[in-house]
């Protein structure tokens, strides 16, 4: 019986190496130390600062919950919502006049998160409208003290009437 060859060793450790540098990006966020994540929450690089926001969002973890908060204040459209989110699938309260606003940002893509986010805080059962959920926070008595009509993305979403019943 004879042994592998040299050629077939040094094949498959050429398959690996290069399964291993092409799959790293899809999934660095699992090669990514938590601590590294909210560390890149404090970069002045924009994409940086969302990219730790999408994967610790991923991993639902509150680490970093005191940071969000603050960025909700940002004047970047999407550190804010990023922020929102993060927030929101860590189930915090204060997220909620964030991911309503969110309804009427550029990214619409976004909207079935939001919207379960929202469900899941507040226990409402309401459609993807921001009207809706507009007219439910302002009946809750809450003052968010947030600008609802700007930083919305380049495209801003007009508000829609709520479908009649």
């Amino acid at each position: 019986m004879r042994g592998i060859s040299s050629k077939t060793v040094l094949a498959a450790v050429g398959a690996l190496l290069f399964l291993q540098l092409s799959l790293r990006p899809v999934f660095r966020h699992f090669f990514t130390s938590t601590e590294s994540l909210v560390a890149n929450l404090e970069s002045s690089d924009r994409d940086t600062v969302l990219s730790g926001y999408y994967n610790l969002t991923e991993r639902v973890n509150p680490i970093a919950v005191e940071k969000a908060i603050a960025h909700l204040a940002s004047d970047d459209d999407y550190i804010w919502l990023n922020a929102a989110h993060y927030l929101g699938a860590c189930k915090h309260e204060s997220s909620v006049p964030y991911l309503i606003k969110a309804l009427r940002h550029t990214a619409w893509r976004a909207d079935e998160d939001t919207v379960a986010y929202l469900k899941a805080i507040t226990g409402q059962d309401l459609p993807n409208n921001f009207g809706a959920w507009k007219r439910w926070w302002d009946s809750t008595g809450r003052d968010a003290q947030i600008d609802w009509e700007s930083k919305l993305g380049h495209s801003p979403r007009k508000t829609k009437a709520e479908p009649a019943k």
